[in-house]
């Protein structure tokens, strides 16, 4: 097999006092049309790897790449600024895990898209980039969504940008495609659908696909090759076959011994005070926009009701774009329903009761899918703290509050001087987590909080999670598409299908 990509002695490190290494002296290699599994725990150095390919480790702060980077011939690993312009998202592109980095807030989706292809395919006409548009769309499923020629990556769910973002990845139909995490928003259907969407490309045009994940299910059915990256090292490469049988390395088959699956939360020993109660709550969004002739409602809540009690964990699942962020979004006020009703302790409450009242919006907080979007990027983690905490108390309760935090987590208090981008994902979850906590909320919201991590990290923070829900209290809501975590954080669950919830399963 040809070989399209070949990294050889790959070292990354943070220079800020003493170096860190971070990726160590890491070699591999992608043939033409092979696809290359690549898993490892949260923080080994997978995602780094991912941006060195894309030259894009130059752009951190404190971040220094040594080793060679050789793609079809050329060694990139010495490309200049102009080079880079031409080969990402042309010959070499890439799926972030968290699809938002790969959009503009302030730019419509498909105008985006529409960009990536004029500005690596000048040849194209209009009329031909619109063609090519919904080639894409209908490739990626999005064809059958009513506002997707006109919507804001805001207004689209973690799912539907996901698969928007693997659409511009494909769209200048590259050499080489790198997919960091590229379902870990999705549900079972789309996830499957994706991932063969990417598997065909490749096997088709004879594209060398890097496939990051910790789903190692679905590595195996993916891959050709696995690497097992561990603490920047790599820690073990084996053919699938290999893999399956157990014929690995000591290191990668206790790593495997990690995945297994979680067990189910105990269930709640009596019925408890109701805190939280949505009562016929709907929700509609415009299709289009008037300047468009296309200004058609359409449904995404149908009068959804339902009630959380005290220290009760409730489920709420379904496919990517049933509304489950809406719900999310109106319980915390960053959007209004339509009609319906939301009580806090038998309260009844608006967005508008949130944003005028401070003790109220205290006891209701989300922790977000991306961990890192609810982080200061410019602001280090004792500075983001005290900000919250000094709000509600005085300046000796608030190093009180923060060494009290960082002994119930497991935290070190080195932590405290590092900035988001300098932490592990594992950490970055922890102290996304510690962060609304602070406050001793009434109700918390984990919005897939946990799609991001491996499962060895997912069961540390979901034993941390139901922790923190004994010590406090807390009503809690964990919205999912894993029916694997939501047995083994929640009591019960709804699914939402069609905006109105079919069924509930108790665990």
């Amino acid at each position: 097999m040809n070989s399209l990509l070949d990294v050889q002695s790959l070292t990354i490190k943070h220079t800020n006092g003493s170096d860190s290494v971070l990726v160590d002296n890491l070699s591999f290699s992608i043939g033409r049309g092979e696809i290359l599994g690549c898993t490892g725990f949260s923080g080994s150095g997978k995602s780094l790897t991912a941006l060195s390919l894309m030259g894009m480790t130059s752009q951190l702060s404190n971040i220094t790449q040594t080793g060679k980077v050789v793609f079809n011939g050329a060694l990139i690993s010495d490309f200049k600024f102009n080079q880079w312009q031409h080969l990402r998202g042309n010959k070499i592109s890439i799926v972030f895990q968290h699809p938002a980095a790969s959009f503009n807030p302030l730019i419509s989706c498909i105008q985006q898209l529409r960009e990536c292809i004029a500005i690596h395919q000048p040849q194209l006409h209009q009329n031909d980039i619109d063609r090519h548009l919904q080639d894409l769309l209908i490739l990626t499923h999005l064809d059958s969504l009513q506002n997707i020629s006109h919507a804001y990556p805001h207004e689209l769910s973690g799912g539907q940008l996901q698969r928007l973002n693997i659409a511009m990845a494909i769209s200048n139909k590259p050499q080489l495609i790198i997919a960091d995490e590229p379902t870990s928003s999705l549900d079972v259907d789309n996830a499957r659908s994706i991932t063969g969407l990417l598997v065909e490309l490749c096997r088709q045009n004879d594209c060398g696909l890097l496939f990051i994940s910790h789903d190692l299910p679905l590595l195996e059915s993916v891959s050709d090759r696995i690497l097992f990256i561990d603490k920047g090292k790599k820690a073990g490469e084996v053919s699938t076959q290999d893999f399956r049988t157990g014929n690995v390395s000591t290191g990668l088959k206790a790593y495997k011994s990690y995945m297994s699956e979680l067990t189910v939360r105990k269930k709640l020993p009596e019925i408890l005070p109701e805190i939280l109660r949505l009562e016929s709550v709907s929700k509609r969004y415009k299709s289009g926009h008037k300047s468009q002739g296309d200004n058609t409602p359409s449904d995404t809540l149908k009068g959804i009701s339902f009630v959380v009690r005290q220290g009760e964990m409730l489920g709420i699942y379904g496919s990517s774009g049933s509304g489950k962020t809406t719900i999310a979004k109106i319980i915390t006020g960053l959007t209004d329903a339509d009609s319906g009703e939301l009580f806090l302790h038998n309260n009844q409450y608006t967005s508008s009761t949130l944003d005028n009242n401070r003790e109220i919006r205290r006891k209701i907080q989300i922790v977000f899918q991306d961990a890192s979007s609810s982080l200061q990027p410019l602001m280090r983690i004792r500075n983001q703290w005290e900000e919250i905490i000094r709000i509600y108390h005085s300046k000796e309760e608030t190093e009180q509050i923060i060494q009290y935090w960082l002994g119930f987590t497991g935290l070190d208090e080195g932590v405290l001087n590092k900035y988001p981008h300098q932490l592990s994902g594992g950490q970055q979850q922890r102290v996304a987590l510690i962060k609304p906590l602070l406050v001793r909320p009434d109700v918390m919201i984990f919005d897939e909080s946990m799609s991001a991590l491996d499962y060895y990290h997912q069961h540390i923070i979901i034993d941390l999670i139901i922790r923190m829900q004994e010590e406090t209290g807390f009503a809690g809501i964990f919205i999912s598409h894993d029916m694997r975590l939501l047995q083994r954080i929640a009591h019960r669950a709804l699914e939402l299908k069609g905006g109105t919830f079919v069924q509930e399963v108790v665990f």
